[in-house]
């Protein structure tokens, strides 16, 4: 029986297969996943935190968020910078040293970026160059079931499934969501088009950040808002500012006194300014001093 190792990367030059006895018991792939968690001794003693970890030297480097203490301190001229562990402080050194010595190049010749770590490097790989995963086997009437598991596996571990994001327009599948973006802006979409594109039918509007696409979308809430005029033909609207349009259209203030058989006015102060007349007037009718508008008294003054 042949186990095969992790598949094979720029940072791997060779893939490594053991031959195992039949004789000698093999663990299952699932054996990592099925083992109890570390226990965590180590508690936070502050009332109002739960914390708790494996090793007491995680402790002692929270203990230092509620105390705020901060011993690892950066020695660069100028800089004051203080950290509370110490990988932090040696990943801040970096930002002080020359890009020249950063070891870890891009293994693809054409990209040639460099990083601090190898971590970083495999990252920038995986995520960048590696963006393509497989053909989608279910829009390929020609895969089999077994070629599926195979093809969805080809750049993952032998443990799991990563989750992948097929493109709905073609057959291929990507490792990142943002590198379907970038497949659909590049090869689908019109030129011009900005990364967060509207789904809704018809709309076809894209924006540059992912905020003024959410915002954007609410505009086709046709329940955002709410007329609240009884018996309003049409009460539900999009935007705010088409609901104050229509509420100055179908619904403008309108006086509510008989005698002005239902004048409207443009704005609510309007309204507020011709119902002062109809107070004046009417405590003018209480007192017994006629009839009359301010305007008018005011020309008797006059005369």
């Amino acid at each position: 029986m042949l186990i095969a190792s992790q598949p094979l990367t720029p940072f791997s030059t060779t893939a490594s297969t053991s031959k195992l006895d039949s004789t000698q018991p093999t663990q299952p792939a699932q054996s990592a996943t099925t083992t109890s968690p570390r226990p965590k001794p180590y508690h936070c003693p502050f009332p109002a935190c739960s914390k708790s970890y494996t090793r007491p030297i995680r402790l002692t480097e929270h203990l230092r968020s509620h105390t705020n203490e901060r011993p690892f301190i950066c020695t660069h001229p100028g800089c004051h910078s203080t950290f509370r562990r110490e990988s932090h402080l040696k990943a801040h050194e970096r930002t002080h040293w020359d890009k020249d010595r950063k070891q870890f190049q891009c293994p693809d010749q054409a990209c040639g970026k460099k990083f601090w770590t190898e971590q970083h490097r495999k990252s920038h790989w995986e995520n960048v160059h590696q963006v393509l995963v497989t053909v989608d086997p279910a829009l390929d009437d020609n895969s089999t079931a077994d070629e599926s598991d195979s093809m969805m596996m080809s750049k993952t571990t032998n443990k799991k499934k990563k989750k992948t994001y097929s493109c709905s327009l073609c057959k291929l599948v990507f490792r990142k969501h943002h590198l379907l973006r970038t497949h659909h802006l590049e090869t689908h979409a019109p030129p011009g088009t900005l990364p967060f594109v509207c789904e809704e039918q018809g709309c076809g509007k894209s924006f540059r950040q992912k905020t003024h696409l959410k915002a954007h979308a609410k505009t086709h809430d046709l329940n955002r808002y709410l007329c609240l005029h009884p018996l309003c033909p049409t009460p539900n609207h999009s935007t705010w500012s088409s609901l104050q349009r229509h509420t100055k259209l179908v619904h403008p203030p309108t006086c509510p006194h008989p005698e002005c058989h239902g004048k409207t006015f443009t704005t609510n102060r309007g309204l507020r300014n011709h119902e002062e007349m109809h107070r004046v007037g009417r405590r003018r009718r209480e007192n017994g001093t006629g009839h009359g508008s301010r305007r008018g008294r005011k020309r008797k003054i006059a005369e």
